[in-house]
């Protein structure tokens, strides 16, 4: 999902998609699974820091098996306190994804599009996003 989400920002130029990156969310580290952040915060980035000292724009996380969703709920809502405009949680098991965003919350089925509000123009079924995890 990570590459895919990264050919298009880099193509159309929207910021920067990274992967298991740990950004500085209220004193607490976190590496959402996939995180996108726009141009405004690129320069923001330190490579010699192990965590960044901003959050991401979009933050994605996926549910494993050995995750407890009301942990993984803490931790989204966390990043949404802490500034990230958007958060998925996509759950493998049920296969369903999780939207909270400044607008709204949602539940979204596979055939529903993945269309992120921070990534312009991106668009993809979420049972085919499915199939890449």
């Amino acid at each position: 999902m990570g590459c895919l989400l990264g050919a298009y920002v880099r193509e159309h130029e929207l910021g920067r998609v990274i992967t298991e990156q740990d950004f500085d969310f209220d004193g607490n580290a976190h590496g959402p699974d996939v995180s996108f952040f726009g141009p405004g915060k690129e320069r923001l980035t330190d490579g010699d820091l192990r965590v960044q000292r901003f959050v991401p724009d979009l933050a994605i996380e996926i549910v494993s098996k050995c995750d407890k969703f009301e942990a993984m709920l803490e931790k989204v809502l966390r990043y949404r306190r802490c500034g990230t405009a958007e958060v998925y949680i996509f759950s493998i098991e049920t296969r369903q994804v999780f939207r909270y965003s400044e607008e709204h919350t949602a539940v979204l089925n596979e055939n529903e599009e993945f269309r992120p509000s921070q990534i312009p123009g991106f668009a993809i079924r979420i049972g085919d996003l499915f199939g890449m995890i």
